[in-house]
Order: structure tokens, then C-alpha cells, then sequence
């Protein structure tokens, strides 16, 4: 745990669940306005670019993994959160931003103790989730155990939400009652919006960016038309920056001689730092892009050969939508080589 020391006795204190990016521009949204905030995370990205900008954070261990240990793992992450806890002052002013349904067990048992002494804030910022209703498999059978387990470790009753039709640990309405969590209506996109043209992040200067999606290691795309757009891309005369996904890498030699941005780095927060064209596959931060006057947002989508072709095709259709028509997808390697030669 990182904390300033001058954070006793103090005016509110707003604790932000970020298992990821999404909830941590909601952090930096506080931040910027001028509000004591700390992040609580078990992402090591989030942690290493909260210390990059000077965000207190609370750096929590995974409650469980995929080993047979994770028994073990729960009970340690229990005295973890009670000690962590116990050290901080909590006051009833201060609040416990919960900003997602599922796939943050850390947060869920986080909210059970801190709702006994301060306010606990509910929005869910990501798709809605809805609840599971497939049938008897074999993934769903381990994860009722695995409810089980948890409901035995950490007394906290979770249902299980839809995910690509997998089960996944979720919270309902019930978890909300039982807590006396607040729900709160947060308008993510505009808040986003204002981080984004606020960032006073300041690297180095290129005219191209290219956001690395780590496709190759999906099961989306074509691996050898990805390696094709790569050398095809990769062979052009452009000043060209790479901005890797922070956890799914791309293991290809064409990497070799590129200038890469710090991977735990929130990719819009770069974006002005870019002075031409932001370039990707079909990464949603292309819709953001598209917001900026003087920045071409280009897809690459239609250069790729998709393994599901209705995939590709609502994939479009929401960059489209939500990019209001703003982004540029080229159809061709001449075209793009045309646009990024101006």
C-alpha cells in the first residue's frame, strides 16, 4: 500500500475500484477536479501509472487464479484487505466507488468491509452484464464451487453473470440492498472525453500512432494477414510510434528498431502527443480519436481477413455508429500508404 502521509485528518477521500482502464479515467476525473482520491487495483499497469502521475493507490494481491492454491489465495487476500483497512482512516464522509457488476471479486468483498464505515458509490460503467441462464457444463459446475468457496471465505453472496455465454461472478441488486450501496448515475464517455482533452501528459512527439491490439494472440483475426499488415506497414517511411496492449503482446521480429510508448500508459492519454494519424486494427480508443480536429483516426479492419465475419461486421458498425462516421477505414495498402504520406 502507497498512501501520503497527509491524508489524516483531512476533507473526503474518494477510494476508486479500477481493475482496469475504464474505472481509472473516472480516478483521474477526481483527480483533475482537485479531489483526494486513492485507486484500489490489482492491475500492475494501473499501479505503475498511478505512480507515474502521483495517484495514491492501495495495490492489492489477485483473491484468486487458475492454480489449485486458490484456497489458500482467498484467505490471504481476506487479511489483506482487513489489515489494509484497519491501518486507514476511514470516515463516513468518504466513498468507495464500485464502477463494475462483475469480474472484480476484490472489489465486491472491499465494499463489504468499507460499507461498515464509510459510503459506498455503485455505477456500472462496462456493458451490461446480464445474468447467466445456460445450462449444466463443466465450466459452469466449477464455478458454482467456486461461488461456494468464495460465499464460505468472504460471506459476501454473488449471482453469475453472462460473459460471451460464460458464467462469470457478478453482484445483482440484492448485493446493493444488503450494503446500503448508492446507485449513481455516471455519463462515462463525457467524462472520458474531459480527461482525454485535459491530459497535460507530455512525451515525445511523433506523427503516427499505431495502437498494437495484440491480435496474434487472439483468435479473432488471421495470423498471417496480421503479420502481412504489419510488413506492409512497418516498411513505410513515416515516423511511426507503437503503443502496445499492456497485457496481450505481439511476438513479432518486425518489432525490431521501433519506438515504442510506455505500455501502462492509458493509450488516449498519448494521443496528444501525436500530430497526424492515429492507426489501428479496430481498437475503440479510434472512437475517441476521431474527436480530435486536427487527427485522422484510420481502421485497418478491412486489410485483415476475420476468422468471424459477423464479428467484423458489428465491429464496424459500432465504430461507425459511435465515432458518428469519423473514422477513416482504408481499403487498401496504397490508400493508406497515400494518407500516411501527407
Amino acid at each position: 500500500m502507497k498512501l501520503n502521509k497527509n491524508i489524516k485528518k483531512r476533507k473526503r477521500i474518494n477510494y476508486v475500484n479500477c481493475p482496469s482502464y475504464r474505472s481509472l479515467f473516472f480516478a483521474i476525473y477526481l483527480h483533475d477536479k482537485g479531489e483526494k482520491v486513492v485507486v484500489v487495483t490489482l492491475n500492475n499497469n494501473v499501479k505503475r501509472f498511478c505512480k507515474k502521475v502521483g495517484i495514491d493507490y492501495i495495490f492489492l494481491p489477485k483473491p484468486i487464479n487458475k492454480s489449485l492454491n486458490f484456497l489458500n489465495l482467498l484467505f490471504r487476500f481476506r487479511r489483506r484487505v482487513n489489515d489494509i483497512l484497519n491501518k486507514i482512516n476511514i470516515q463516513k464522509s468518504d466513498r468507495f466507488y464500485l464502477l463494475d457488476n462483475c469480474f472484480t471479486l476484490e472489489g465486491f468483498y472491499f465494499v463489504k468491509k468499507f460499507s461498515e464505515k464509510g459510503e459506498v458509490l455503485f455505477s456500472c460503467l462496462y456493458d451490461h452484464v446480464l445474468p447467466f441462464k445456460g445450462g449444466f457444463s463443466i465450466n459452469w459446475f466449477m464455478r458454482v464451487i467456486l461461488k461456494f468457496i468464495v460465499k464460505y471465505v468472504s460471506d459476501i453472496k454473488l449471482i453469475f453473470r453472462d460473459v460471451n455465454s460464460k458464467p462469470v461472478l457478478g453482484i445483482n441488486k440484492d448485493f446493493l440492498d444488503t450494503y446500503g450501496i448508492h446507485e449513481v448515475d455516471i455519463d462515462y464517455g463525457k467524462i472520458k472525453a474531459k480527461v482525454v482533452n485535459k491530459s497535460s501528459l507530455k512525451l515525445e512527439m511523433h506523427d503516427n500512432l499505431f495502437i498494437d491490439q495484440g491480435l496474434l494472440s487472439l483468435n479473432i483475426l488471421n495470423k498471417e494477414s496480421v503479420l502481412n499488415l504489419y510488413k506492409n506497414l512497418f516498411s513505410m517511411k513515416i515516423d511511426l510510434a507503437i503503443k502496445e496492449h499492456p497485457n496481450f503482446k505481439t511476438e513479432s521480429n518486425l518489432y525490431i528498431e521501433k519506438v515504442f510508448y510506455q505500455d501502462y500508459v492509458p493509450v488516449e492519454l498519448i494521443f496528444g502527443n501525436i500530430k497526424k494519424n492515429i492507426i489501428s486494427i479496430y481498437s475503440s480508443s479510434l472512437i475517441s480519436a476521431s474527436e480530435f480536429k486536427n487527427i485522422k483516426a484510420i481502421s485497418l479492419l478491412e486489410l485483415v481477413e476475420w476468422k468471424n465475419k459477423i464479428y467484423k461486421q458489428k465491429t464496424k458498425q459500432k465504430l461507425v455508429k459511435v465515432a458518428k462516421n469519423k473514422i477513416i477505414f482504408v481499403k487498401s495498402f496504397d490508400e493508406l500508404k497515400r494518407i500516411l504520406s501527407k
